[in-house]
């Protein structure tokens, strides 16, 4: 995109909801339970991460849940979809500053996929050779956890795949309801527990809120309408200068109109409702038909910008105890 055309659109997104964007229903609740309950029993935690959002889509709540002393490694996953170099920044951020072993992987395309593999072959080891490895594996709804297991099951010669046997994965938040155990490795024997995807009972700011929605990890529809998150979208393609989308909807030029916009999408997928269309914005976006984005900035001004989001909510509280 040209500087002059990046100029004649829109700096700032006007769209924001005025409520609160959270969503924790019970069985969030319930989960939480569950992982703490099985906690003692894993070596590992695996947390997976959304590489197009890869600062937001780390669950400070998860921080609450794993032990300080407990095995912890980063998967961000959705590699595919994502700015690869933004990517690298992502991982050199969390192996030097968060201090964690981490990978990048496209789990659905068995990108990476490998690397992971051989970390757990090679350092973890179980406390008792006789029960395997146990890992967990966790994060936001719809980062590719069950995914993940299925993937590491296929690579497996010795493990039954079928629909029956693996873990439950779809293109919605959500489908994992309950803490489940799948044998994903013979040798060594290792044991990866599945978990629901669960938000932040309470999500920062509406910014966090729109990034979540934009990549799936909150339902579709139940906080804000789908026209805003498409917006939102938009808007981000546009700010990050992601433009693939005015060939893929066959338009003139970059727009930040969203009637244009919508205009391309239906010439593409033909007569449908308004609501339908919307729905297969959203899903064309999600498997980078639109272009290739990390919505997040670097993870420099990310954890600056959360620190000062953290530091206002807590004046808030003080001012309330006054």
């Amino acid at each position: 995109m040209s500087k002059a055309t990046r100029n004649l659109l829109k700096s700032d997104f006007a769209y924001y909801p005025t409520q609160k964007i959270n969503w924790f229903p019970g069985h969030m609740r319930k989960a939480k339970r569950q992982i703490l309950s099985q906690m003692r029993k894993v070596d590992l935690f695996v947390e997976v991460r959304d590489l197009r959002v890869p600062f937001t889509s780390h669950n400070i709540l998860l921080d609450e849940l794993i032990p300080k002393d407990k095995k912890r490694v980063v998967v961000y996953n959705k590699a595919d979809l994502a700015n690869p170099k933004m990517t690298q920044k992502y991982l050199k951020y969390t192996r030097e500053v968060e201090k964690y072993d981490c990978f990048e992987m496209s789990a659905k395309k068995h990108i990476h996929v490998d690397k992971f593999i051989s970390h757990i072959k090679h350092k973890v080891n179980p406390r008792f050779s006789t029960i395997g490895n146990w890992m967990m594996i966790g994060g936001n709804p719809n980062v590719g956890k069950s995914t993940i297991i299925n993937t590491l099951r296929v690579k497996e010669d010795n493990i039954e795949h079928n629909r029956k046997s693996g873990a439950r994965v779809g293109a919605v938040p959500c489908i994992t309801r309950s803490v489940t155990g799948f044998k994903v490795m013979t040798n060594p024997l290792t044991y990866l527990i599945d978990t629901p995807g669960i938000t932040q009972p309470k999500i920062l700011n509406n910014e966090d809120g729109l990034r979540l929605c934009a990549v799936g990890s909150i339902r579709d529809g139940i906080i804000i309408e789908h026209e805003t998150t498409i917006r939102y979208i938009l808007y981000q393609l546009n700010n990050k200068g992601v433009t693939k989308y005015v060939s893929f909807y066959n338009l003139k030029e970059p727009t930040d109109d969203f009637e244009t916009f919508a205009r391309g999408a239906r010439s593409l997928h033909g007569r449908m409702s308004h609501h339908n269309l919307e729905i297969s914005i959203l899903k064309d976006f999600r498997e980078g038909k639109l272009g290739r984005i990390t919505i997040d900035e670097d993870p420099e001004t990310e954890a600056e910008r959360r620190r000062q989001i953290l530091e206002e909510i807590r004046l808030q509280e003080l001012e309330k105890q006054d």
